[in-house]
């Protein structure tokens, strides 16, 4: 094996071991990852002479991107402005980076790092010999084993990610990565590879016995794909998969193209893509932008702005973000879900026209330097084309390129599409070596530097009070906007304005609004303490009761707690049973009517009041409750609770319209036709009754229940032979049952057949002797 063939499989070897442990994205893989790629630049330099040309495009490219990482680490407050001032309220002073986290924008720098030296290392060894089809057979070999190990997880039940733990997503296969749509971004650029080495085979002389393969290894990347569930993977391949012809453009496209349709549509078809059809039918334009991802977009950019220029800091969305996450979005949010959002956010408009704009121009010239290439030998920087557009279509809805293992993949597509660029300048050792330097100084210092927060606030959580605030103090000047250290503070030195500040800078966090929010009514400043209830309560309206139950005074105001609330017909509704169950039932439904609006979305908070006015005993008002909510949204179950709440009050006819009309709405479900012979019975018209029962049972023969309701029925108009019949049925199906068996004997006696009734109580007494009911029927038989 020579040099660039060697130094190509410590590569693989690398890349292997950043898909084996989860996708690298562990601060300290990310910087093994760096640090192994510096090194092997270097090696490829030092084994490989002649050095590396590199375009005035890329130079200026690497320049501005070293630029933009400076300019975060300075202390330029006038660039960013929000950071700053969040960390003169937390009274940290002094020359400190504009970044909002040091250490996540350094794991980031040696991130980023680590796919400019694979992206270069790739270009070294292509031109030191080493084929575009050898690259792209390598990188299809280590997915093939990514691939088969999802398969192998999905099918055998695997529970957990090597480790890492439990899979997120257990109904979806991820291989080795945490994220399901990150397998499948992955698996979609595995695709285009694929997909590429078929079409080159099909160029040739031997296209069955050389093609065929690599359009069955497409068809697996394919089941793979479709069994993550990831819409956005599967649009990806089909971005790829469609681009790669058109860019190719050479004679046996419309041969290759047919090949890996057929073996892609087989393999899709065996993966059964109705799950993920189901996916892309979720999908409703009119709900769009009530979208979880939708919200997390708008919301970033909104906050984006703020810092328009450099942003936050690059990496640090995961901690800068919860300052402006929705309230009522719970969770952590660790990303924009749309990698271009989240340039903006972290880096400003600086970083976002960087990328996206060395992405387009990178674009351009790969395009360019292809159509001087013959058609078979097109077809490669054709792949790397359309692998690349593949991860940029998926990055708009996820964030792949955060994932080391993933972002090389792309980068290595970066660097095959650069490889037939012309070079304007002569080959260097001196500039390439002095990035594979950078790179792995990056890498190192992420692994050495001692910046991470967490530990120092772990410490902080566990110490005296002084020194929490010490250990915390240094965590905020490292990242300003770290909730943890924060709150932490605020407790240790108990003062109200740090309580605040920590409550601002995770308006969604409900633990930190709840223990804030009643921190602040302690100290008597209500206020406050509203402010962050009323998040708590947007969020979890089911918290409503459990707090306001330690904050209750009876003699207290109730506009003190409807300050609490925000305005949220749940929290309303459930604020309204809270004061029923005190007793204030008159106070609790003058507090309904005013907080929850009579709309369709209303329709679960007039059910859950109404149980709380049942609970209270309040039978008319739940009932008038539960008419209010037919008008708000009517359906079978409201009517059916309306029906039963009325016949508790003996309103019969208003009951008896109810269940009608349930029954109607849902004329096969015997549970409303048994309602509306209940309602019947109860107020008496036993005949019509009787008529409902016998078509409850002809609807559910074998439900035990409506026998007895019917043999109950026949009994009290003294049908006895036929009640023994329905209680035989009965017993038939459930035999030894005590209702049924002491309602037969009950039948029996009306009947005068005594001697069967004594053998039905001696059976029940021999099954139970310590029946008192039945000895003494059997005691009264025997007189």
């Amino acid at each position: 094996m020579d040099r660039p063939h060697l130094l190509w499989t410590a590569f693989l070897a690398v890349w292997a071991g950043t898909q084996l442990y989860y996708g690298a994205v562990a601060p300290w893989a990310v910087g093994a990852t760096t640090l192994a790629l510096g090194v092997l630049l270097a090696l490829s330099l030092i084994l490989l002479p002649g050095g590396l040309a590199l375009s005035r495009g890329t130079i200026g490219f690497l320049a501005a991107f070293v630029a933009v990482f400076a300019l975060q680490f300075l202390p330029l407050n006038v660039l960013f402005p929000s950071t700053a001032a969040l960390r003169h309220r937390h009274g940290i002073e002094g020359l400190l980076c504009g970044t909002a986290d040091a250490f996540l924008t350094l794991r980031c720098l040696s991130q980023f790092s680590s796919y400019i030296l694979a992206a270069l290392l790739v270009l070294k060894l292509r031109k030191e010999g080493l084929a575009s089809s050898t690259v792209l057979s390598g990188l299809c070999g280590v997915l093939l084993v990514q691939a088969g190990y999802a398969l192998v997880q999905q099918f055998a039940g695997l529970a957990e990610i090597p480790f890492y733990g439990p899979r997120p997503a257990p109904d979806a296969a991820s291989g080795t990565f945490v994220g399901r749509n990150t397998f499948a971004g992955v698996m979609a650029m595995g695709v285009v590879a694929s997909a590429a080495l078929a079409y080159s085979r099909f160029l040739g002389r031997r296209r069955l016995e050389s093609g065929v393969g690599w359009a069955l290894a497409t068809a697996f990347f394919l089941v793979a794909l479709v069994m993550s569930k990831s819409r956005g993977g599967a649009v990806g391949a089909a971005v790829g998969l469609v681009l790669l012809p058109l860019l190719h453009r050479g004679r046996g496209s419309l041969a290759g193209a047919a090949a890996v349709l057929a073996a892609g549509a087989v393999g899709i078809a065996l993966a059964d893509p109705t799950v993920l059809v189901g996916r892309f039918n979720e999908l409703d334009t009119q709900e769009l932008r009530e979208d979880t991802r939708w919200r997390i977009w708008t919301s970033t950019a909104a906050a984006a702005t703020r810092q328009p220029i450099l942003g936050f800091g690059v990496g640090t969305h995961p901690h800068a973000y919860h300052p402006w996450q929705p309230v009522d979005l719970p969770g952590e949010v660790h990303h924009a879900h749309n990698e271009y959002v989240n340039f903006f956010f972290e880096g400003g408009a600086a970083w976002l026209l960087l990328l996206v704009g060395g992405l387009g121009v990178w674009i351009a010239r790969t395009s360019s330097a292809s159509r001087r290439l013959q058609g078979p030998d097109r077809i490669f920087p054709a792949a790397a084309l359309a692998g690349v557009c593949a991860e940029a279509a998926h990055s708009i809805v996820d964030f792949d390129l955060r994932t080391t293992s993933a972002g090389l993949l792309f980068a290595v597509f970066i660097g095959l599409g650069g490889s037939v660029q012309r070079a304007t300048r002569e080959a260097s050792t001196r500039g390439p070596g002095l990035i594979a330097l950078l790179g792995a100084v990056a890498g190192l210092l992420l692994l050495v530097l001692p910046i991470d927060p967490e530990p120092t606030i772990d410490d902080a959580q566990a110490s005296e009070p002084e020194r929490a605030a010490r250990l915390c103090r240094q965590a905020l000047a490292i990242s300003p906007y770290n909730h943890r250290a924060a709150w932490i503070l605020a407790r240790a030195t108990d003062e109200p304005d740090r309580y605040a500040t920590a409550a601002e800078l995770w308006p969604a966090h409900a633990g930190l609004q709840q223990d804030v929010g009643l921190r602040f009514w302690e100290l008597g400043d209500k206020a406050r303490a509203a402010r962050s209830l009323r998040r708590l309560f947007e969020q979890r309206p089911s918290e409503v009761e459990p707090v306001l139950k330690g904050l209750w005074r009876r003699d207290a105001p109730l506009a003190d707690y409807e300050a609490l609330l925000p305005e949220s017909p749940s929290a309303w509704g459930a604020y309204a049973g809270f004061v029923v169950a005190k007793g204030k039932w008159r106070e609790g439904l003058d507090a309904f009517r005013r907080g929850v609006p009579e709309t369709p979305a209303s329709a679960p908070v007039f059910d859950a009041f109404a149980v709380r006015l049942e609970a209270a005993g309040q039978w008319g008002m739940s009932a008038s409750i539960l008419d209010r909510r037919l008008k708000v949204k009517s359906d079978p179950a409201a009517q059916g609770r309306a029906a039963r709440a009325w016949a508790k009050l003996e309103a019969w006819d208003r009951a008896l319209d109810a269940a009608r009309m349930a029954r109607r709405t849902d004329p096969l479900n015997v549970e409303w036709v048994v309602l509306e012979a209940d309602v019947l019975r109860s107020g008496k018209e036993l005949e019509k009754a009787l008529e409902a029962y016998m078509e409850a049972v002809r609807l559910a023969p074998l439900e035990v229940g409506i026998l007895l309701k019917r043999a109950a029925l026949y009994g009290e108009m003294k049908l006895w032979s036929s009640a023994a019949d329905d209680y035989k049925a009965a017993l038939k199906s459930r035999p030894g049952d005590r209702d049924a068996s002491i309602g037969l004997v009950q039948a029996l006696v009306a009947s005068n057949d005594r001697s069967e009734a004594r053998r039905v109580l001696e059976d029940v007494l021999r099954r139970n002797p310590g029946d008192a009911g039945a000895t003494s029927l059997l005691e009264s038989l025997s007189r």
